[in-house]
């Protein structure tokens, strides 16, 4: 055991997430990280922190703190105090050897998610996994009693070893029906058209288009966010009157809102159906932040929410692969799926909550509980969907790239009957494996930040899709 181990500090947020709290958040983290040093005995290192719990806010920004590190470090520890893009990380991965992610867990209240601190480091994760860095990882709130002694000991142990890759030790022989159902799954692909508007955000690299999976080659008709908008502009009103009538038959909130405040996203809709319509796509991919706000003035959300439930999967952030999963689900359940981030985990209820912006249709929500369409909880601009999803026994997957390698994610579990924890389209979900294990099994296979979600138990049918294209299987 070294007799000094030195750690270098970054604390990472975004600017669009609650600043306050994650300042707050990352002042504790960094004072328990400055208190390791007397948890150790004779034969443990000293912990050197070095750093700072100042908020990093742009990528280039870590350099600099780093450069007050004084020497190299053989640490990293990034305090994930809010969501952020995997530039951060790779900034961040390439000044030691060994990282350490520490995210924190917040309060399920029902209104804004303040952090989205865990979604982050999952995202890192894909990062540090996909350039084989050493990597450990924590979801702890720093404030909690004895969080020290389960840093420390992240700190001074050796960082646990990723699976191997060409291990796939959960293959069965899948039964008759699943294995027709795989085989005419993978026939219908291989005319699937996959429209891609716009690239993926900077630093989300499980997102961006890709012109494979497995055996299958992938039809991405690409087009730019300007003619997207400019086919927006030129929606007839009696189009924005039947979608705004469409909206109000199903959900509340509208009336909430000033009159013309809607239009912006209904505009969206409508381009993005005839886009839909004209170039014969079977599901969509389309960059929404920022220019959806910042050009046109809206969300995209609820407008891919009424594709979906039209039987057109439309996936967010430009996730060619998200949109791909939601298809393949889509067509196995026979019914609309959506695309989710994992937000929370909570061991001792064994639950952990899925969520996203708004994006979800408006057909899998809850009817017990009020369905609405309100404003994108960062941006404060209309329209995105707002419901819990109905309880019920669900599959969650991915067609994921990630490590480089083309394999499917598979779980399993029930969405429980919760308030939702979050604005947004939320679930709460008990996978069938402990929700400690689906998180260690994400950080350490460097998953994707983006499940999809259907009705049903269709992971047999996607683990014989998984043989048909000769790809690898992943379980949650």
């Amino acid at each position: 055991m070294a007799e000094s181990l030195v750690v270098g500090v970054v604390a990472v947020g975004r600017s669009t997430f609650d600043t306050e709290l994650a300042a707050r958040t990352a002042e504790q983290a960094f004072a328990v990280l400055r208190g390791l040093d007397v948890l150790g005995g004779v034969d443990q290192p000293d912990i050197d922190i070095r750093g700072t719990a100042r908020l990093v806010l742009e990528p280039d920004e870590v350099g600099d703190v780093a450069s007050s590190w004084g020497s190299a470090v053989d640490v990293v520890v990034i305090l994930q105090a809010t969501f952020t893009d995997s530039r951060f990380t790779a900034e961040a991965g390439a000044l030691a050897d060994r990282v350490l992610v520490w995210s924190f867990p917040e309060e399920p209240t029902g209104g804004r998610l303040r952090l989205n601190s865990l979604c982050g480091a999952i995202l890192a994760a894909n990062e540090l996994a996909l350039n084989d860095r050493q990597a450990s990882f924590v979801h702890l709130d720093p404030a909690r009693v004895g969080v020290a002694h389960e840093v420390w000991q992240e700190l001074c142990d050796e960082p646990r070893s990723r699976p191997p890759l060409d291990a796939d030790p959960l293959r069965h022989d899948p039964s008759v029906e699943a294995a027709d159902m795989a085989r005419s799954v993978r026939a219908r692909l291989e005319s699937v058209r996959l429209g891609v508007i716009g690239d993926s955000p900077d630093g989300f690299g499980p997102c961006a288009t890709v012109s494979g999976f497995g055996s299958l080659n992938l039809v991405a008709d690409r087009h730019e966010m300007d003619e997207l908008f400019e086919l927006a502009s030129g929606i007839e009103p009696s189009s924005l009157s039947g979608t705004r009538s469409r909206i109000e038959d199903r959900a509340e909130g509208l009336d909430l809102m000033t009159a013309d405040e809607p239009e912006p996203s209904l505009r969206l809709h409508g381009a993005l159906e005839r886009m839909v319509k004209e170039r014969g796509w079977h599901a969509v991919a389309t960059r929404c932040w920022p220019e959806c706000f910042t050009e046109q003035g809206g969300a995209i959300c609820t407008p891919l929410g009424l594709l979906a439930d039209d039987g057109v999967p439309g996936a967010c952030e430009a996730d060619m692969l998200g949109s791909l999963t939601m298809l393949v689900l889509g067509w196995l359940a026979e019914d609309a799926a959506t695309l989710l981030d994992l937000v929370a985990v909570d061991a001792e209820d064994d639950t952990c909550v899925m969520w996203h912006c708004g994006v979800s249709p408006i057909s899998m929500a809850d009817p017990a509980r009020r369905v609405l369409v309100d404003r994108h909880p960062n941006r404060e601009m209309a329209l995105v969907n707002r419901f819990g999803l109905r309880p019920g026994r669900v599959t969650l997957a991915r067609m994921s790239n990630s490590r480089g390698v083309d394999r499917i994610v598979v779980g399993t579990g029930e969405v429980l009957d919760r308030e939702p924890a979050f604005r947004g389209t939320v679930a709460t979900v008990r996978f069938d494996r402990p929700a400690s294990e689906v998180l260690a099994t994400l950080t350490s296979e460097g998953l994707d930040h983006h499940l999809g979600l259907v009705y049903g138990d269709v992971a047999d049918s996607l683990v014989a899709l998984a043989a048909e294209l000769g790809v690898g299987v992943v379980r949650l």
